[in-house]
């Protein structure tokens, strides 16, 4: 099924973005993510480090949805975390997003580092893929800019983030105030908080 959808939506020309959930988790998961990347192509590629990790080099450690401590990216490991996502963009030909504590969105070429965000969105079941909604908007508004439209779904979606905190109790309130945060952005909200950093 979701093979068939890719591939209309390649055919009629609409943009795709793929989310490979605990693809790490079990053999099933892998599997069917690789039949998916030689069948369908996406526009965008977003997950944790660990799972874009999995993409990339195939490896199989059975991992699920959440990005293992190890794999957190670092200032030792940056350059390699760099060079992995601009290599599976240039493979894809997708721009590759890997979300984490700090954001990286790439095309292959040019490289953006987001700081936007909280830790608590890594605790609420959804965030993720409620990214993905946002960046699947951002991309249909500005089809012939995409990897500004995902940069900047990012970065929106993390300010929304610390907004959100700013008057939650707990993480049952965050959600809440995540959703409100995130139907009431604007421009000045963006123009005020973005913390995007531009690396070649």
């Amino acid at each position: 099924m979701h093979a068939l959808a890719g591939k209309e939506a390649n055919q009629r020309g609409h943009l795709v973005v793929f989310d490979p959930v605990g693809v790490g988790a079990s053999r099933f998961r892998k599997e069917t993510a690789a039949k998916l990347l030689k069948q369908i192509h996406f526009n965008v590629i977003r997950g944790n480090i660990s799972e874009i990790k999995t993409l990339y080099e195939g490896s199989d450690d059975g991992y699920g949805v959440d990005a293992k401590k190890d794999d957190a990216v670092t200032e030792d490991n940056l350059e390699y975390v760099i060079q992995m996502a601009k290599n599976m963009a240039k493979k894809t030909k997708a721009v590759i997003v890997i979300t984490g504590k700090t954001d990286l969105v790439t095309d292959g070429q040019q490289i953006y580092l987001i700081d936007n965000g909280v830790l608590d969105m890594s605790r609420i079941t959804g965030t993720g893929c409620m990214l993905d909604g946002v960046i699947a908007g951002f991309i249909g508004a500005n089809p012939d800019q995409i990897l500004e439209a995902v940069t900047t779904a990012v970065s929106a979606m993390g300010i929304c983030g610390e907004y959100a905190k700013e008057k939650a109790e707990g993480t049952g309130t965050l959600k809440v105030h995540l959703m409100d945060a995130m139907s009431n952005m604007n421009a000045e909200w963006m123009e005020r908080s973005s913390q995007i950093e531009s690396k070649c």
